[in-house]
């Protein structure tokens, strides 16, 4: 064979459907693939083997492992089987092998000899038992891996480095340096569908189907979400944050980190339809114990009519019919309007961190006859040097672009951390995408089908993420177009189209919370890993809620609590009936209790008899 040398070493990285090649794990019912064999890569076994054999798609290797308690010493075959060659044979049994789980490493040293015969001595190093071995691996050759494999012969220089991989782990160097941090454990991708918060999304989706698709709904998002996975492991789509309270601490001390979240008073009463908003920032300065070390600021305050009901007052210069989209325009706005109060803040925050999502849809407010906002909204909603905007630039398809522009122009790394789950597959939908036009893409027919799955059953972004990343893993971030132009109206598509489309990501913060999603315009430049581990260790600070605690704290720093809510629509209720008593007018007291009752079946509204 030209150009080969008598020894290589392999590194896979296993996924679901590799471990039905061990005995163990498919007992534990970590399997559901009917594969009983190891992947190897097509570019790998054209380092290996010679062209004539690789023309016949079948050599035989005897396949020695060297693992602990485990005597297993077979002749297999290693075939092609479509795209791939897999080493087959029988099941490899042993309770040494009852910890392994995916994403954990099978390791071989093949040594070729002058007759072309081929042995092979394999071992795996798991997590779960050997951590800092497996963080070891995964810290110098993960970024080496292509499809999840690396194929390296064996030269005089790189022996002793790999030697390390093939050794036992209970022989190593007893002056060998841990790896600091805490060592993430793997879960199979049954073992996550079987997790408290998933069962409670996948029922809320499961009963919007017929009772055929719910039988068959777990199955079937297991199918997907294991097909799913190994599309993105293959594609190097899913990351992982090292998980390190010290280090991430001390990485960003001195760091400015502000939190941003609106909250809306619950008030209902007559009149121009009153609106309360406010925006608070709670920035922090983590590694100072002072009193410069965090600061809390109402950065916007609305509490005015929604629309102008006499001149100057008023946020909209019209009434509209459906004045629920009149109050969630003017939160969205007034909430972008905070974040960017909060980047002049003293502090100077190098991280901005909102809750929401970073850019919403508008085509559902791009109305015919929708209001355009008076002059004291333009004031409140953008910096002086936008106050004098007329026209069509005042409506809020113009506004909130012009905020996100701000935004996104801003130096500083902005992200939006949602934690609810939301029910479309826009995300997925994205990557599937990528995946199809890429170089390895299995093909456009195995994309379709798998997207038909996702579609019948309705499986929906954070199911489907839930289901497939495990602790501290997150998916590379793909951009999305949430304001797809072929859905605006005709006279607003020009402004629609220049929305910036946010890059989005779903992250597991630990083992039964569900996934977050966070939101960038663009990659950070320090990169996403950063903000994520700031977001993830945020989060694990939060005995009981998987949630950033900076964001929580302002959270309830914003919030505007129904115990003041009520007296508000109390004092407003008697202030109402007061004035239509004193007007003496029988109908307007009828309508004034109307609509201070709320219902046409109260008591008030009983039929009178004539005596």
């Amino acid at each position: 064979m030209p150009n080969r040398s008598r020894s290589y070493i392999l590194i896979r990285q296993l996924t679901a459907s590799d471990l039905g090649w061990f005995a163990e794990p498919r007992r534990s019912g970590q399997v559901a693939s009917k594969q009983r064999a190891i992947n190897i890569n097509t570019v790998v076994v054209s380092q290996i083997l010679s062209p004539t054999e690789i023309a016949s798609a079948q050599v035989t290797v005897r396949a020695k492992c060297v693992y602990p308690h485990c005597d297993e010493d077979q002749v297999r075959p290693l075939s092609k089987i479509g795209k791939n060659w897999r080493l087959g044979g029988p099941k490899v049994s042993g309770v040494a092998f009852r910890a392994l789980r995916e994403g954990d490493f099978w390791i071989s040293h093949i040594e070729v000899t002058a007759e072309h015969s081929y042995c092979c001595y394999w071992t795996v190093v798991m997590a779960a038992e050997s951590p800092d071995h497996h963080n070891a691996i995964l810290e110098t050759y993960g970024p080496q891996l292509v499809n999840r494999m690396l194929c390296m012969p064996i030269s005089t220089e790189s022996d002793d480095v790999f030697q390390k991989l093939i050794t036992e782990p209970g022989e190593r160097q007893v002056n060998e340096k841990p790896s600091k941090g805490r060592a993430k454990q793997s879960t199979s991708i049954r073992e996550r569908l079987q997790q408290p918060h998933i069962l409670q999304e996948m029922m809320r989706t499961a009963l919007s189907l017929s009772a055929r698709a719910q039988q068959d709904f777990l199955v079937m998002l297991e199918k997907v979400a294991e097909s799913l996975r190994d599309l993105l492991l293959s594609e190097r789509l899913i990351r992982t944050v090292h998980i390190d309270h010290a280090a991430l601490w001390s990485e960003v001390a001195e760091v400015p980190l502000a939190f941003v979240d609106g909250g809306m008073a619950s008030i209902g009463t007559l009149g121009a339809e009153p609106i309360a908003v406010r925006v608070g920032s709670y920035v922090v300065i983590p590694g100072r114990s002072d009193r410069n070390r965090e600061s809390f600021t109402i950065e916007k305050q609305l509490v005015d009519e929604l629309f102008e009901a006499t001149p100057g007052n008023g946020i909209f210069d019209d009434v509209f019919d459906d004045v629920g989209k009149l109050r969630e325009t003017a939160r969205i706005t007034v909430e972008a309007a905070g974040a960017l109060s909060a980047l002049s803040h003293p502090f100077a925050p190098a991280y901005v961190f909102l809750h929401g999502a970073l850019v919403n849809p508008v085509s559902p407010y791009a109305l015919e006859g929708f209001p355009d906002f008076t002059t004291t909204g333009i004031q409140r909603l953008l910096p002086p040097a936008e106050h004098h905007r007329t026209g069509r630039d005042r409506n809020f398809v113009s506004v909130y672009l012009r905020q996100l522009e701000l935004l996104k122009a801003a130096p500083v790394t902005i992200c939006g951390v949602v934690e609810r789950a939301s029910t479309s597959s826009i995300v997925t939908r994205a990557v599937l995408d990528r995946i199809k036009h890429s170089d390895s893409s299995p093909g456009p027919s195995v994309i379709e089908e798998l997207w038909s799955g996702i579609r019948d059953y309705r499986l929906t972004d954070a199911v489907l993420f839930h289901a497939l990343l495990d602790e501290g893993e997150y998916l590379a971030p793909v951009t999305i177009n949430r304001n797809d132009i072929r859905r605006a109206p005709d006279e607003w598509k020009q402004f629609i189209s220049r929305y910036p489309n946010p890059v989005v990501t779903y992250i597991r913060m630990g083992d039964l919370a569900p996934p977050i999603r966070c939101e960038f315009f663009s990659e950070p430049p320090a990169g996403f890993d950063l903000a994520l581990r700031i977001i993830v260790h945020s989060c694990r600070l939060m005995p009981h809620y998987a949630f950033p605690a900076g964001l929580d704290i302002v959270d309830k720093f914003a919030k505007v609590p129904n115990w003041m809510s009520r007296p508000i629509n109390n004092v407003l209720a008697v202030q109402v009936l007061k004035k239509a008593l004193q007007c003496g007018n029988s109908a307007v007291l009828a309508e004034a209790k109307k609509l201070i009752s709320g219902t046409a079946r109260d008591w008030m509204f009983r039929p009178k008899y004539d005596s």
